[in-house]
């Protein structure tokens, strides 16, 4: 559970705490070279 928390629900509260998703969004996590990337 820690592994999933830290690669992917950690670097997603970041982007959400920036303000690049609202409440609503539906998110995709896609790895991209490598690195775990989210989109709309």
């Amino acid at each position: 559970m820690r592994a999933i928390q830290r690669h992917l629900l950690d670097p997603l509260s970041l982007e959400v705490l920036e303000g690049r998703f609202k409440d609503g969004d539906l998110i995709r996590a896609e790895m991209h070279s490598g690195k775990l990337t989210f989109e709309k």
